[in-house]
């Protein structure tokens, strides 16, 4: 059903909210994938030269990034198998993927939240800023799913590899 408004006022104000609330929802995005992002430009910077087309860089960024994330959920799949064989290796490789999935975001977050939470508020900045990070750390964690059998479809197949491949060890 949907709802129209008479007041033009109110209209505005719904849509400038909308559009607050995607671009909140896409710098979320962008801050979970940003070491994805990040990993992409530094191996796509030491094959390509400034003189390379913009599109080969866009297109090799994209190529790395989507291969790092493909590579976190095939260490996933290891993770899940070394896991229910009782391996205690399963928790290298958890710390390994968790800190480049979870915590980097979050550390390379942390001086924006502060600065943002010191602009803002005028008492208990450091509290604040750190159950702002600590709360963007858990919602990192949740989107990955670190200790579920479940991979996107983009990555089930390396996920299902891994898989296999750490129930072979």
């Amino acid at each position: 059903m949907r709802i129209y408004h008479l007041n033009s006022s109110q209209n505005l104000l719904d849509r400038t909210g909308f559009g607050l609330w995607l671009t909140v929802r896409y710098l979320f995005s962008l801050l979970l994938y940003f070491p994805l992002w990040l990993t992409g430009y530094a191996v796509t910077t030491n094959l390509l030269d400034q003189k390379d087309s913009a599109f080969s860089w866009i297109l090799l960024t994209v190529m790395f990034s989507v291969a790092c994330y493909v590579i976190l959920f095939f260490i996933k799949g290891i993770i899940i198998a070394l896991r229910y064989r009782n391996n205690y290796w399963w928790l290298v490789f958890f710390a390994i993927a968790v800190s480049f999935s979870c915590v980097l975001p979050a550390w390379l977050a942390f001086g924006t939240v502060q600065s943002l939470v010191t602009f803002f508020h005028t008492g208990y900045e450091n509290q604040l800023s750190w159950i702002i990070i600590i709360a963007a750390l858990l919602l990192f964690y949740s989107r990955f799913n670190w200790l579920t059998d479940q991979a996107p479809k983009l990555a089930n197949t390396f996920y299902r590899l891994g898989f296999h491949l750490g129930n072979k060890t």
